[in-house]
Formats: structure tokens, sequence, C-alpha cells
């Protein structure tokens, strides 16, 4: 990098410019007055010199990189086998048969069926959605070319509620990860030390402050709010700047009031003043959108700040001489005279990267629509009740934190009891914020449960399962399953709320991306594809996700202590543990040695893992092996150890999904039992909790019976219907949600 540097000091010498500070690893550099980027600088400056010093740098990146591996963290699926050339799965299009040809000597790239080509750079810039300036920047300090330099706390924001107590603070930290130069971090105040996330809803910032204020001053950022605070003025703003969501509940802090927005001077600026505009129209006395005079492209009130003159009372000047704000007569998008809201190229390059608020770290994003899948019997519905109910405690699901908040679970198909005993056995108590509703959907479902959030203000709404709630005439009709998820999805949007459905895969064996029962505008809708497996011994989680990283391939194991689902390894991992385990059986019963080839035909799986679980066991010394590994004289193996060694199998410290231990083996549940003896199918000694007929053969209680007992449980406010078909008395008393105790 000291090259590009070079490039800085020659083009500061010929524009004659003060030069404080050059640096590659944030882009940009600062002259006396302001901090622009360095092709901005240098765009009419020797444009060949500095393609040179690009030039030389770039060949220094690629003289220092690990091709291979920034290749394989970025395609999972390569095979790399000693040669120049390999071969993986193309990121560029729905690739399921690896046509992508990558060089790692060269770094260049070529795929066969969509024709994607380029070199390294290019691959970081397509895959990334960069630009090459960027792209080069990032990729010097993952070569080690350049230091992205220690990242620090440069800036705190305090958030607090109505009377000033902190609800959670924003962390401004410099330089980011990843080439970026700003990261934000949400914490909030837990058990005295701090936690990750806001731990709440959001709140606009200086909320006490706006509160008793007659006139309010709304700006992007919270740095603009105080320094409108310190010239005497109530200012606030929202958390995420300018990509900032409107929630209903701000509302109610702006009504009555005298509002002022003072918009900065781009698009995404534009988009903020209008965005928050429409949302207080007609709820406050008045109500302006200021735009000041006299600034730069993507200037804003600091900037406005600085220019000598300029303060307090000629902005409130300006503002007395504004407008009131009505929609007929905003200009959509006045920065370049467009009414549809049409932006420049330039102003979306510039634009503030959206910052993901995930629910659960990394996996499910606030206000995100999601679904999580399996076959019959895989354990997905138990899966996420646990999972909604580490919510609900604020406790790390998978190894992942979770955002702490309320939980509406719609269990559309299970029965009440079962789901009770479920969440009893899971650790729930009548502390938790849990909602629960059993029973069918009523054709208003969407429109009821809507109301029910905006009074419970969850931050998780399960749906178990999808085509219950949605009621389709045909699931593979895409156009009517885009039609169906659209409310689902606004309401997501909308609420901030993540909705989690639990729905079914198509028979056999599929990826993630074509495992979903119905039409594909489900997968295309949805922000994050969970994906459960079963195999022989245990299971598997998985995910294809819209924000974030993917989730590989990993083992979930079933903790016997607790009775709650874990985390394990990756499937290979496992896939090896168990072979080893075959191999050892197999080779106990054999009075000789035998041959890889026998062990191979007499044990079942992929070959892959066989072989390297039996290199393991001879490396380990648990089995022993003879012979020189030629034709005519292969390579024996035998379960007797080498000495020093232990014919030991491979033990986990869980309890796999398949309970090989436990009575109940086919019973497809994943929560441990508690009841020490198993039921019988056919009691004969009397056990008979249903008044079931003698000698029935069944334990199921006769719908006769027990016809009222069974009646479908109300949605919310509906009156209850008899599976007979009968109505019920006009004098039952309304069902809202009740919170489980």
């Amino acid at each position: 990098m000291n090259l590009l540097n070079g490039a800085f000091e020659s083009v500061r010498r010929k524009k004659g410019r003060e030069v404080k500070k050059a640096s590659l690893a944030c882009g940009e550099y600062k002259t006396g007055k302001e901090t622009i980027s360095f092709l901005e600088y240098t765009k009419d400056i020797d444009e060949n010199a500095i393609k040179t010093f690009v030039k030389s740098d770039k060949v220094e990146i690629l003289k220092r990189l690990d091709k291979s591996k920034f290749y394989k963290e970025r395609i999972p699926t390569l095979k790399v086998n000693g040669k120049p050339d390999a071969l993986g799965l193309c990121p560029f299009h729905n690739d399921t048969n690896p046509s992508l040809s990558v060089n790692i000597e060269t770094g260049l790239y070529r795929c066969f069926a969509c024709g994607a080509k380029g070199d390294i750079f290019t691959f970081y810039q397509e895959t990334n959605g960069v630009d090459f300036p960027t792209a080069l920047r990032e990729m010097a300090v993952i070569a080690g070319v350049a230091d992205a330099g220690k990242s620090k706390v440069v800036a705190t924001f305090n958030y607090t509620d109505e009377n000033g107590n902190i609800l959670y603070r924003k962390k401004r930290i410099e330089p980011g990860k990843h080439g970026k130069s700003k990261d934000f971090v949400f914490e909030h105040p837990e058990g005295g030390k701090w936690v990750a996330g806001r731990g709440c809803d959001p709140v606009p910032y200086r909320l006490h402050e706006i509160i008793s204020a007659k006139e309010v001053f709304i700006v992007e950022g919270e740095g603009k709010a105080d320094l409108l605070h310190s010239w005497g003025l109530a200012a606030t703003s929202l958390d995420s700047g300018a990509n900032s969501k409107w929630i209903d509940s701000y509302s109610q802090h702006f009504t009555g009031k005298n509002v002022v927005i003072l918009q900065d001077n781009d698009a995404p600026g534009c988009e903020y003043a209008l965005r928050i505009a429409n949302a207080l129209y007609d709820k406050t006395d008045s109500l302006k959108i200021v735009e000041l005079p006299c600034l730069s492209d993507k200037g804003d009130i600091v900037d406005w700040g600085a220019i000598p003159g300029n303060d307090k009372s000629k902005l409130v000047t300006i503002v007395e001489n504004t407008d009131i704000w009505t929609p007929e007569v905003v200009k959509v998008n006045k920065p370049n005279g467009l009414t549809m809201g049409l932006t420049h190229a330039s102003d979306l390059l510039s634009e503030v990267e959206e910052e993901t608020d995930w629910l659960i770290e990394g996996l499910l994003p606030s206000g995100g629509f999601s679904v999580i899948t399996a076959k019959p019997k895989v354990g997905k519905s138990t899966l996420v009740k646990q999972m909604a109910l580490h919510i609900a405690k604020g406790d790390p699901f998978l190894d992942r934190w979770c955002v702490q908040g309320a939980v509406i679970y719609l269990a559309l198909e299970d029965k009440r009891a079962e789901i009770r005993k479920h969440l009893k056995a899971m650790g729930m108590t009548g502390d938790d914020p849990f909602y629960l509703y059993a029973g069918g959907a009523p054709l208003d479902a969407i429109k009821r449960i809507t109301a029910d959030i905006a009074n419970i203000k969850p931050v998780l709404l399960v749906i178990d399962t999808l085509f219950r709630l949605i009621r389709l005439k045909d699931g593979n009709s895409y156009n009517e399953v885009t039609n169906a998820l659209d409310p689902l999805i606004q309401l997501a949007r909308s609420s901030g709320v993540s909705i989690l459905a639990i729905h079914h895969s198509k028979k056999g064996e599929s990826d993630v991306e074509d495992c979903l029962l119905g039409s594909t505008a489900i997968f295309g809708s949805v922000d994050t594809t969970i994906l459960l497996k079963r195999y022989e011994g245990y299971r598997t989680i998985q995910s294809r996700q819209r924000y974030g990283d993917d989730m590989p391939e990993t083992v979930l194991v079933f903790d016997k202590a607790s009775g709650m689902t874990d985390i394990g390894g990756a499937k290979e991992g496992q896939d090896i543990r168990l072979m080893e385990n075959a191999i050892l059986e197999f080779l106990e019963k054999q009075v000789e040695p035998v041959d890889e080839k026998t062990i191979h035909s007499e044990t079942t799986g992929s070959c892959a893992p066989r072989k390297k679980a039996l290199r393991e066991l001879v490396n380990s010394g648990r089995i022993s092996r003879t012979g020189e590994g030629k034709k005519g004289h292969p390579f024996l193996y035998s379960g007797t150890p080498e000495k020093g060694g232990t014919a030991r199998k491979t033990e986990t410290p869980y309890q796999y999904f398949d309970q090989k231990n436990d009575p109940k083996k086919d019973s497809g549940t994943l929560v441990r039992r508690y009841t020490s003896e198993p039921q019988k199918r056919n009691d004969k000694s009397g056990y008979n909790p249903h008044g079931c007929k003698k000698d029935s053969g069944t334990l199921v209680r006769s719908f006769k019976e027990h016809e009222k007992e069974s009646a479908v449980p109300p949605f919310l406010d509906e009156k209850p219907i008899l599976n007979s078909g009968e109505n019920p008395d006009e004098d039952i008393p309304e069902i809202e949600f009740l919170e489980v105790r």
C-alpha cells in the first residue's frame, strides 16, 4: 500500500492542496476542510500514473493472497485436488452440477453453464456487490497488504424511555469489519452488564426530552440531534439512520405537536423525510419538511451550522418561512426533479448500507418472513417450540444469542394438551411472555392476528403450519401462493415482528432450494429457509438466507439431561464417527483379517466417510493394519488394536434423535420422556384414561361420548363450533389470546 500512498502524495503535490491524512484502508483522506474519496480527488490528475499505482497494488495483493483459501471460503463445494484447476458449484446461478472452474494459481474463474468469468477481483466485486475501489481496499486487508486498523468505539448514544431511564445504547465503531469504514452495535443493560441487542422495541432518540416539548425537530442521525439539543431545541432521530422503518408506536410521541423534519440533501435523506411525513400526516398540529439553503450535495444540518453566520436564530427563521407540508405539494425526489422517486446510480451507490437487525443472531431477521421445513415426524414443530421458548426467556438458541420478547404461537394442527405438555417439559413457567392459540384458523385470521400483534407487540409469530393458515386451492400455483403470502410479508415488515412458518417438504431427497412443498414462490418470498433432515442415527439442520451467511448442514443432538436440542458438529464429522462404529462392529465378528474392499461391501454408507473412518481407526490405533497395500498384497484389517490402542467405539456426549434406548423409539418426539413406564397400546391391566370400550384395542376416546370436549377452540373472539356441526350457544363468552401459565 506504500505505492498507493505514494500516489496520494504525488497527486497532493500536483493539486497543491494540504493533505492531512491519506489511507488506503479507509479509501478516503482529509484535506483542510473536507473528506473526499481517492478517486474523486484524483479524477482530473494524471490518469495513467494513477492506473500504474493501482496496477502495482493489484500485483502485490495477488502475490500475497492465498487464492485457494480465498475461493474455498466463498465456494464451499470447490474441490481442490492438487492441480491448478478446481471445480465447484457456481454462485452466479442455481447450479446443481459443478460448472465453475477456478484456477487457484492465477485466480481466474469461468462458469461453463452461465458464462460468468473474470479475475479474482471481479469475483469479489460480483459476490459482494461492491465497486472496484472498494474491492481493492477490502482485498488488501484480506491479503495483509493493508492494515484495517484497530477498531474502537468513537461514539455512544443512549436511548431512554419516557422517564429518562436507559433502555439500550448504540455504539459507533471505527473502522468496521470487512473493510467497512464503520459499524454500529446495539446493547442493553441486563443483570448489571451490557448484553447484545436492543432488548426491547426501538424508540426515538432523546425520547424523554421530546415528550414534553411542543415543537420537535426530526433529523437523520443522533449527532445531528445532539447539535440541535446544544442549541436548546428538542430534537430526535431514528436508530437506524436513513434506512429506519417507521413503527406505528412512534406516532403517539408526536401527536398534537409542531414537527419539523430537517432533510439531508441527498436521495436517501429525501426518502427518509417523506417516510416520516407520510406516517405523521394528520396526527400533528403542524408538519414541515425543511430543505436548508446553500447545502452541497449530501450536506446536512451539521454542514449548514458550520457555515459562518448560520445559527439557531437563523434556523428558526427558515422554519417559520417554510410552508406546511401536504402530500400534494411535495416533490417526491427533488434532488433530480423526478416525480417517480427514481434514484440515480451515483446516489444509489452512496446510500448508507442497511444494517440487519437479528431476532436470532445470523439466522432469523427481525421484521422478516421465514420458513422451517422437514418431512413429517422429523421434529420441526418441537424444535420451533424450543426456539420460541428460548426467545421468550431471552436464552441463546443453538449457540446463537436471541432478542428477548413476547411470542405468539399459532398451533393449527396439534392438540392443546400435547403442546402444553411439551412446553412444560421444556421448562416454561407462568412468567414467560408466551401466547398460545390452538385450533382451526378462521377466514379472517390474518386480520385478527394483526390486531393482537399491535396489542401484544411480540418479537416472534409462529405459524404451525403455513398452509393451514393461508388456505390455498392450488399450492403449486405461483400467483396464488404469492398473493396469499403478501399479507404476511407486509405484516412482518410493518410491525417488525419476525414471522416463522412451519411447512412440510417434498417427498424424496432435495436441496434447500427445492425442498418446500408447493410453488417455488414460497422459497422466493422468504428471508430464511431452514431445512431439517433425518439420517440413520441423527438429524441435521441447514439454512439458505437472504441476509447473513447460510448455515451449513450441521448435526443436531439431543441432551437427555435437559430434554433440549443442541447444536453438534458438521455432518461430515458425524458420518465419520458413525462409520467408525460400523467398521468396529464388523471387524469384531471376523476371525481373519479382511481387506478394504470387503469392509466397503459389508458396511453401508458413502465411500468418502468410510475411507476417512478407516484411516482414522488405523491412525488412532483402535484397529490393526498389515500388508503392503499393493496389488496382490493389499492392506488387511482386523479388530485387534495395535500396541497401546483400544478398540473402543466412538462416543458422543448426547443422546441422538433416534433415541435408541427409548422404549418409544418410533414416537417421533424430540422431547425427553419423563414417564417411568411406557404406555402399552393394548392395556389389559385396566389402564383406560378416556373411558374406551373394553377390549377395543385402543386408548383413543370415543368421539360421541366426548364430543363437546373435543370442540375446535375458537380463534381469538370467534365462537366455538363443535366437530359434530352443532352451533354454540349465543352466550358463550369471547375468548382472547391467553398467556400460558
